[in-house]
């Protein structure tokens, strides 16, 4: 034990020693060049520079735990190379590692060499802190090669040739710095990203700023690992040669979490070649390519992250790739959702996909899955499943599409699985809830196909040549036609299913007195459901309108469930025109009218209505409707002599209609007519009572 005693006080001792014999050498004043200053230093000096620009480029010594810092910081304290060499080049002579500091200078005009204008690293792994790495003419600001694993931090790399920073085959830690508008040395190739990272490196990007680089944000090849987080890329790409934010190939391995990627031009993300890519709780927003683009066999996982207003799809994989997407929001962006093409796959759990500009989701293999998810409002419709795709739906909701809520178009036989989904308010030509063609075998069971539209055929579902579909216990209402088989060579067997009346289905033939939805000649619909089936999910409540408007309050009426086991109702609303979710809500029991007290005066509110059944489980909502503000009839939100003259022009001269059509309905008369203008004039100037009805 003494022995031990006797060994750690000698160690303090020479720690101490050390630490006493430490000097700082001032430069100018004791040395008149940083060169100097570093040539004169040893293991554990500071060598500190006065303000001023030092004309001279360095060569750091083959001594490690050597600090160099400025008296002033960056602003006051520039190196300057004036083209002639890297501005500070670390050798790898020695061991240089984190006890050795490179704080606070202007680094600049660094030129003249093939790599690393501003500061180049071989073996060396010093931290560099709160400088400016900025204006170098070759190579890339900061250039890592051979195992150079530095810690950058609180640092801005930018205006540099070549790049903001270039990594081979190292493992930097870069922190809190910003990489902008940095170029390429040639047009088009890699020199030129924010951050480039290439053969087997393995960086650390946290909190950082990488913005408006002419070639991507940050790039990772030939079997790289990276980690990105907490950071901001934007608008980078501004040159058109790269793919925007972040790119990943050739075997990368790559995390991005809590990141924004917005505004950049090409995709937010690209991962090509094999890589595999783990992305969670980011935002990738209005870049003008894709969100994500996946091509050549990556496979990558997407967790608590939004993809939303992205000019091209939100997320599109190509050719054998692999995705998982859970708790994900792919949304308003330009084309479509989700878009897998070739033999790629997709695991999509507990996510939104709505408002985007083409079809929701699009599957092509046959081990897809898609489980409690929403797929709305999407305009080129919800689920598109092609090729050989035979996908497994379950517990989702497709609802107001513009288009079928699910396709099957695929020209290889497919044999997918839909259970417990809610399939309601679609709309297009043919099949407004599910529309399928040849060679496509659905199996459809326990769900809720509501409330679809189909311009000419098929509200409901809509099959064609050779569909052989399998229906079971679903409900199937209030679409108006239930079923529409246009092969006239086969039966379609439509058993044991609910059609929205104790009467079962419409059927010219086999039920004529069917006051349920209609089905043509070609569907076999016996024995048909008296009672709504209860496994399904639960209907969403129709009919559901405004009775009265108070000054403070809105009266609400919807017709009943025809669910067997209905718990309660229960009202959302708020002033909100953007729909769910809803800020308010009101449960209204059993009741199927409910007034809404506390409101405030003059505001449109929002409103729909859902209901429970026993076991817990909530409808979709219905159909929202709103509050119409009587007498507003431009919609400019105020009732004054301009609604009186858009009345006037609409009724006597071909003007167009109040939208909606009841704030012209001023006196509550059930029209818009020349009543409402003379109550509207009384209310304006003759102290008339306020248009309510």
């Amino acid at each position: 034990m003494r022995y031990f005693s006797f060994i750690f006080c000698i160690i303090v001792t020479l720690l101490s020693l050390t630490a006493t014999q430490a000097r700082i050498i001032h430069v100018p004043a004791e040395q008149s060049t940083i060169q100097l200053g570093l040539n004169a230093a040893e293991p554990w000096d500071t060598v500190i520079a006065s303000p001023g620009t030092y004309s001279e480029f360095i060569f750091w010594p083959a001594t490690n735990s050597i600090r160099l810092l400025s008296e002033s910081g960056a602003d006051n304290t520039t190196i300057n190379a004036n083209n002639l060499s890297s501005v500070v080049y670390f050798p790898g002579l020695g061991v240089i590692d984190n006890t050795t500091v490179l704080r606070g200078f202007r680094i600049t005009n660094g030129g003249n060499v093939p790599l690393g204008g501003g500061i180049y690293l071989t073996q060396s792994s010093p931290i560099i802190e709160q400088c400016k790495v900025e204006g170098n003419n070759a190579g890339a600001g900061i250039y890592c090669n051979n195992s150079s694993n530095p810690i950058i931090r609180s640092c801005t790399i930018s205006q540099n040739s070549g790049g903001g920073i270039y990594v081979i085959r190292s493992a930097p830690w870069i922190e809190a710095c910003t990489v902008q508008n940095n170029i390429p040395d040639i047009p088009g190739n890699g020199f030129g990203a924010g951050i480039y990272c290439g053969d087997s490196s393995n960086p650390t990007i946290k909190s950082c700023i990488i913005s408006q680089n002419e070639h991507a944000g940050i790039e990772f090849h030939d079997y790289s690992n990276g980690m990105v987080d907490s950071c901001f890329v934007f608008d980078n790409n501004r040159g058109g040669w790269g793919w925007g934010g972040i790119l990943a190939d050739k075997d990368t391995n790559l995390n991005i979490t809590n990141t924004h990627i917005e505004m950049n031009q090409g995709s937010g993300i690209a991962l090509l070649y094999n890589c595999r890519a783990n992305i969670a709780y980011c935002e990738i927003t209005e870049n003008s390519g894709q969100g994500i683009v996946a091509l050549s066999g990556p496979q990558f996982y997407v967790s608590n992250s939004s993809i939303s207003r992205n000019s091209d799809k939100g997320v599109y994989i190509g050719t054998s790739g692999d995705v998982c997407l859970i708790k994900c929001i792919v949304k308003a962006n330009g084309s479509n959702g989700i878009d897998l093409e070739g033999n790629s796959t997709l695991a999509l759990e507990n996510s939104q996909i709505t408002n985007n500009g083409g079809f929701g989701v699009g599957v092509s293999s046959n081990v897809d899955t898609i489980e409690n998810c929403l797929v709305s409002s999407n305009l080129g419709g919800g689920i598109r499943c092609a090729s050989q795709s035979s996908p497994v739906i379950s517990n989702t909701v497709v609802a107001d599409n513009d288009s079928s809520g699910i396709v099957f178009d695929g020209d290889i036989y497919q044999n997918p699985t839909i259970t417990g989904c809610t399939i309601v308010r679609n709309s297009t030509t043919n099949g407004g809830g599910i529309f399928c063609s040849y060679p496509n075998s659905p199996i459809i069971k326990h769900c809720t196909i509501s409330e679809n539209r189909a311009l000419d055929k098929g509200d409901g579902i809509y099959t064609t040549s050779a569909s052989w579909l399998s229906l079971d216990s679903n409900n199937i209402c209030y679409n108006g036609y239930g079923i529409y088989n246009y092969d006239n060579s086969q039966l379609l067997i439509a058993a044991n299913n609910w059609w929205g009346h104790a009467s079962g289905p419409h059927h010219p033939n086999y039920n004529p007195n069917g006051k349920g939805d209609s089905v043509n000649y070609f569907v076999y619909p016996l024995p048909y459901l008296t009672e709504a089936d209860t496994i399904a999910p639960p209907i969403p409540p129709v009919g559901l309108e405004i009775v009265k408007v108070g000054g403070d309050s809105i009266v609400l009426s919807w017709h009943a469930s025809p669910i067997g086991d209905l718990a309660e109702y229960k009202v959302y609303f708020d002033s909100d025109s953007s729909g769910f979710p809803y800020s308010d809500t009101a449960d209204a029991g059993l009741d199927t009218s409910i007034t809404l007290y506390g409101l405030s005066t003059g505001t449109t509110y929002y409103l729909a209505v859902t209901c429970y059944d026993h076991s817990g489980n909530e409808s979709w909502y219905s159909r929202e409707i709103q509050t119409v503000r009587r007498g507003d009839s431009n919609g400019d939100g105020v009732i004054d002599l301009g609604d009186v003259v858009y009345l006037i022009t609409y009724l006597y001269k071909n003007g167009s209609a109040p939208n909606p059509l009841l704030a012209g309905d001023v006196n509550c008369s059930g029209e818009v007519e020349l009543g409402d203008v003379v109550y509207l004039i009384s209310y304006l100037y003759k102290g008339g009572p306020p248009p309510s009805c």
